[in-house]
């Protein structure tokens, strides 16, 4: 089950999780790797917010992930 739920992130390049160490509290993650360290960006959000617009959520936190990247010098190294 685990290497399954790793291979999606690893995927799609971002994980969610809802309620997990919060009640009422949702987030949404990305992680990359930099040439100093890796690097992660999350945004927790109420989960009553976080739900009808996780896919919003999820393109505003790619396009962060890509534009630190840029400006670092990188390219984007996780596909949507």
């Amino acid at each position: 089950m685990l290497p399954t739920v790793l291979k999606g992130i690893r995927d799609t390049g971002w994980a969610s999780g809802e309620g997990e160490l919060m009640e009422g509290t949702s987030t949404i993650a990305t992680a990359f790797d930099t040439v100093l360290r890796p690097l992660a960006v999350s945004i927790p959000v109420p989960t009553a917010r976080f739900s009808p617009t996780r896919s919003l959520f999820r393109d505003c936190l790619l396009q962060c992930r890509d534009k630190i990247l840029s400006d670092i010098g990188l390219q984007a190294l996780q596909q949507r």
